[in-house]
């Protein structure tokens, strides 16, 4: 078996509602900046661009004409954003506008990079460079061409540990052009080649949403596009199935390729909990569609049940767990008077509408989902512009209840950094029943939105997930059991098990690191330190020569007194000799170093 690193950070959540309790499951904030603004938006993307612990969020602007600037919003914390007002990300001006961005490290540096398609001018893309500040890429294939883009996703689809892109051209937001979409291949260190041959890139579709996710279950991701004008041409949508040699081929039959109802959504998600990836499909002329995955790479679909009797124009959609009671709800968003619809999974698969929310009373275009206060449960961000012109976007919080959870951020090695790609299996018993849940790192959920790139689960009435599986892009598969639930975890591919507890007791008045005990040890021993204000907290280990053995530690933590541990080994997961050691805490300003001895 193989080894692996995970922060876990203990936060006990007071939660307010009864484990059944559906009615007001989302309060709309209408003090957040975020809503204040109104802009010509079609797109959302959530994603932790400065690395402090909570998602931050970018939007799209300019789908209708006139001068618009994107948006983007750092998350300070406890619920609150900021406006960036500096940039060229925010600051740049045009008629032609945005519409899917995306967040993704594509230089495996560890920063999210942005990449922002453009309906008329050349695609843009953003590289982090730190410290809040994005350099705007000019030159290289990526940003070269002006292909009337509607959205982009990143993915390695070869898996060779970096993240390459694909996106969607013949936006509907401009005179319908007849460009093939496009696959970029990333060649290492950020340099990018254009694939030309496939019918993945030669096909013109009229392509408005590419959707990312292992649907066969090979270990590869695979890919569903909605071409949502190409339908009204009589161009079906199309499902790509990875080989896993680089090369992506056309399915020539499935039913998810038969209806042509001017599709403008697609989501991925197990509704079911039997392991395989269904498939939610949004509808501008007719009722939405439902394909069931029968797990051997053909569906069936789903023609009875409120999720594909309602008609209307409906735009974003994403698959979550918003109730946290252990199966998929779904969120799908509407551009009509009839608001937007919430549909509530009751574990069966059976799925019922819920209504008189502040969700629902309102309509937009794309929806994200994210949980950007960090209190264990999953909200919305919707956007409203487009095609009824500049008004409010909107945030939801969610209110939450007593059911258990659990949140990851995945952090590749091998793989990709973002881990893009990677598949997490987690087992509980929920409500006296054995449950499997499924999740995938992917990018694009419906038109034009990305919901964040940490996994959330729900787990009902569980206090312990008996089994935790992460399959990362590389094929390696790592298993953790009798995980503690409500926890925010970081898991590091190939590394072993790292875990942070927050220690219950005063709040502390100042910094401190503690002898490590016991001392001497071996084969592991535990380090305790108390912050007096919330930071960034690095925890490291050091030879007597000075040499790095081991990162414990590099997190946001709140204020408190924290213990973590270390198991005698270096960041390869390698046995050190015996010895003395420095370890090390460097928050802010602060730091402390402490002397060990292990004796093998």
């Amino acid at each position: 078996m193989k080894s692996y690193r995970m922060y876990l950070m203990c936060m006990p959540v007071l939660l307010s509602l009864g484990t059944t309790a559906f009615a007001q499951i989302f309060t709309r904030i209408d003090t957040s900046i975020i809503t204040r603004d109104g802009g010509a938006s079609s797109g959302a993307s959530w994603g932790d661009y400065d690395n402090d612990g909570d998602d931050d969020l970018f939007i799209t602007n300019g789908v209708i004409p006139g001068n618009h600037r994107n948006f983007l919003y750092r998350n300070e914390g406890a619920g609150r954003f900021i406006k960036i007002t500096t940039g060229d990300m925010v600051t740049e001006t045009s008629s032609s506008g945005g519409m899917g961005a995306c967040w993704g490290d594509y230089d495996n540096d560890g920063l999210l990079d942005l990449f922002a398609p453009s309906t008329l001018t050349n695609n843009r893309l953003y590289h982090n460079e730190g410290n809040g500040v994005f350099g705007k890429v000019t030159t290289g294939v990526v940003v070269s061409s002006a292909l009337n883009s509607g959205g982009g996703s990143w993915v390695d689809y070869d898996q060779d540990g970096d993240l390459d892109l694909f996106v969607v051209n013949g936006s509907p937001a401009r005179p319908p052009a007849s460009v093939p979409n496009t696959l970029y291949r990333n060649d290492g260190n950020g340099v990018y080649s254009k694939i030309i041959q496939g019918l993945i890139v030669t096909e013109a579709l009229l392509s408005v949403c590419g959707s990312w996710a292992d649907y066969d279950n090979d270990g590869d991701m695979d890919l569903f596009v909605i071409n949502a004008i190409g339908n009204r041409n009589g161009i079906s949508n199309r499902l790509y199935f990875n080989n896993g040699n680089g090369a992506l081929g056309l399915v020539q039959s499935s039913e998810v390729m038969n209806d042509l109802r001017d599709s403008w959504s697609a989501s991925w998600g197990d509704y079911d909990n039997d392991g395989h990836l269904d498939l939610f499909v949004g509808t501008y002329l007719g009722p939405n569609l439902l394909y069931h995955n029968r797990g051997n790479g053909t569906f069936e679909r789903v023609n009875s049940g409120s999720v594909v009797t309602a008609s209307g124009a409906h735009f974003g959609s994403s698959w979550g767990d918003f109730d946290n009671d252990g199966d998929l709800d779904l969120v799908v968003t509407t551009d009509s008077q009839n608001g937007n619809l919430l549909y509530n999974n009751d574990g069966q698969g059976n799925f019922t509408r819920v209504t008189g929310q502040a969700f629902s009373n309102n309509r937009a275009q794309a929806c994200a989902t994210s949980d950007y206060d960090n209190d264990g449960d999953l909200d919305i961000v919707t956007v409203s512009g487009g095609n009824f012109g500049p008004v409010e976007n909107y945030l939801y919080a969610n209110d939450g209840n007593s059911n258990s959870w659990i949140n990851i951020k995945c952090v590749g090695t091998v793989s990709n950094r973002t881990a893009i790609g990677t598949r997490i299996r987690a087992k509980a018993t929920i409500r006296g029943a054995v449950v499997w849940q499924i999740r995938e790192i992917a990018q694009q959920s419906g038109y034009s939105g990305h919901n964040s790139l940490r996994v959330h689960f729900g787990f009902g009435d569980a206090t312990v997930i008996d089994s935790l599986v992460i399959r990362w892009p590389s094929k390696m598969t790592e298993v953790y059991t009798n995980v503690v639930v409500n926890q925010f975890m970081t898991a590091i591919e190939g590394s072993s098990l790292t875990s942070v507890v927050e220690q219950q007791g005063e709040q502390p008045t100042n910094f401190s690191l503690s002898q490590n005990y016991p001392n001497p040890f071996n084969p592991e021993t535990t380090i305790e330190y108390q912050l007096p204000r919330a930071g960034q907290v690095k925890v490291v280990i050091y030879n007597v020569a000075g040499k790095l053995v081991r990162t414990l530690i590099d997190a946001q933590h709140a204020a408190g007194k924290f213990q973590t541990h270390w198991d005698g080994k270096d960041e390869l997961g390698n046995q050190v000799a015996s010895g003395v050691y420095l370890y090390q805490l460097q928050a802010g300003n602060f730091q402390a170093a402490q002397r060990m001895i292990l004796m093998r």
